[in-house]
């Protein structure tokens, strides 16, 4: 019952402002995938019990058949267009929409590494197809989920990174692509707001969790899971020290929604958790959840008098401009992804669509 429940606390959230969905036509690239399957469910509720005419909608899915072999339940809805393709080569003149929602990125750090110019493509030209779509369209709003990969690393002094920190990815390493990307993807935003009046917003997103996670990506949260579902070991190689938050999926999805449909003009997000908690108190934590007992192994040697790394974002802008709360605690996000996990095995090898 947890996606049930997140998707009604979504709603009742978000409130009123979703009425503007209703006899719309919705378009969001990369849409069967983490963030996006959230989108959904929120849609098929709105239309199945809030909204007077329904929402539609268009997704562009690189694999719509595993999708909808995870997600049966929406392969029957009218409301719903799932369209094969990729978004570097896809004709958008076969379609019109009024809202947009750009999601479609490779985020997994090790395609990344292993393909950074694929990544940096799909991302930039990707994003530039999407805004021609948004221009030709005279879209109400277009939303594109950026990340906190843009600010570079973050100086260990600095206790969360505000939208306004000036800053980069380094320049001489390949892995930067990415991050690299996001950063022109930003750039083509403002240039289409201001040349050709498209209502862009960007969502920086940092690190987020909950059902529909992919278990086989290489993040932290999805590879101590992993581990404790196979009764491995984890093992940390650093010294467990690095600082990070997590946020869960429903308080992402309500971010979302609420920057969607506001009025503001151009403006960038900050999406996250600002509560935070060390790598190694996570790996504890997880561990912790499941009935076996899981070994935590920390190869790092001890950085003695040394800051540890961060990676925390400053969300005040989030929160006043839509009276935003967290809901859910970095540790709550990770426990009730955990308990998503376990509410099914068919859970256990959840991938994205």
């Amino acid at each position: 019952m947890i996606i049930p429940e997140d998707i009604t606390s979504i709603i009742s959230s978000v409130g009123n402002k979703f009425f503007a969905l209703s006899g719309q036509r919705l378009f969001i690239a990369g849409g069967t995938g983490f963030i996006g399957s959230y989108l959904l469910k929120t849609v098929a509720s709105l239309n199945d019990n809030h909204l007077e005419d329904p929402c539609n909608v268009i997704v562009l899915s690189r694999n719509p058949d595993a999708f909808f072999k995870k997600m049966p339940d929406m392969a029957r809805r009218s409301d719903l267009k799932v369209i094969k393709g990729d978004i570097i080569n896809f004709d958008f003149n076969s379609f019109n929409c009024d809202y947009i929602i750009h999601a479609a990125t490779e985020a997994d750090p090790l395609t990344v590494k292993n393909d950074p110019l694929g990544s940096m493509e799909t991302i930039t030209r990707g994003t530039l197809n999407v805004l021609n779509l948004a221009e030709r369209n005279k879209v109400k709003s277009f939303l594109y989920l950026s990340s906190g990969a843009v600010y570079g690393v973050q100086p260990p002094e600095l206790e969360q990174i505000p939208e306004d920190f000036i800053q980069g990815p380094d320049l001489s390493v390949p892995g930067s692509g990415y991050a690299e990307g996001k950063r022109y993807a930003e750039v083509l935003c403002s240039i289409y707001a201001q040349q050709h009046g498209v209502p862009a917003k960007v969502a920086r997103l940092f690190t987020c969790t909950g059902p529909y996670i992919d278990l086989k990506a290489t993040y932290a949260v999805s590879d101590f899971i992993m581990r404790c579902l196979g009764k491995e070991p984890i093992i940390i190689n650093s010294d467990g020290t690095p600082v990070r938050s997590y946020c869960y999926s429903a308080d992402l999805t309500v971010a979302l929604w609420d920057i969607l449909l506001s009025d503001a003009r151009h403006a960038c997000f900050n999406v996250g958790s600002d509560d935070s908690i060390s790598i190694s108190g996570l790996a504890c934590f997880v561990a912790s959840c499941f009935d076996e007992t899981v070994p935590v192994i920390i190869n790092g040697p001890a950085s003695e008098g040394k800051l540890p790394s961060r990676y925390l974002p400053d969300i005040t802008r989030l929160k006043d401009s839509f009276d935003f709360n967290l809901q859910y605690d970095s540790l709550a996000a990770v426990k009730r992804t955990i308990d998503w996990i376990k509410e099914s095995p068919a859970n256990i090898n959840y991938q994205s669509g």
